[in-house]
């Protein structure tokens, strides 16, 4: 049984998409609230050994606070950017539950972080791991919303080929 471009471009059977969006978006927003509880600013709270801990950052650009200055256009880009990820779900066929899943973790991600820019003109970076890896030691501060876009991607890529398999099988 196949879908066609019609059944696709509804939203009948995306539920998955808006619960998972909702879900991701009050887990991030819920743990930087606990997370920005009154506590001393610059230092970390050690959660498990010296590898994983808890800071206070407040990044006022994008990925590892590139492009600071850009701050105040940030939250607009990002809005228009989870609009495309709405577009994107639309258009993904119902029978995607994974691709669907992944699209509401990217958008729920998405929409901690705008609502981060618009309330505070930066985001608020919390999650402090240092591994002690060359590269990334320790590696840049992040949140659950940065986290959801990061699964969330690696989802969609995986159900991406996977779909792609799959036509290429029942052709």
């Amino acid at each position: 049984m196949s879908v066609n471009r019609t059944d696709r471009a509804s939203w009948q059977g995306k539920k998955v998409f808006f619960i998972v969006a909702v879900l991701a978006l009050m887990a991030d927003l819920w743990s930087k609230a606990l997370a920005f509880a009154p506590q001393e600013s610059n230092t970390v709270t050690w959660v498990m050994g010296t590898w994983l801990g808890l800071t206070q950052t407040m990044n006022e650009g994008v990925m590892w606070g590139a492009f600071p200055e850009a701050s105040a256009f940030l939250p607009y880009i990002r809005t228009i950017a989870a609009g495309f990820v709405v577009y994107l779900a639309r258009d993904t066929s119902p029978r995607d539950r994974l691709g669907l899943g992944a699209l509401g973790l990217v958008l729920g991600g998405a929409l901690g972080n705008i609502v981060d820019g618009f309330y505070f003109n930066a985001v608020r970076d919390f999650i402090y791991v240092d591994l002690d890896f060359p590269f990334f030691d320790p590696f840049p501060v992040f949140n659950v919303a940065d986290s959801g876009i990061c699964v969330g991607v690696a989802l969609l890529l995986f159900s991406m080929g996977k779909n792609r398999g799959d036509c290429q099988a029942s052709s």
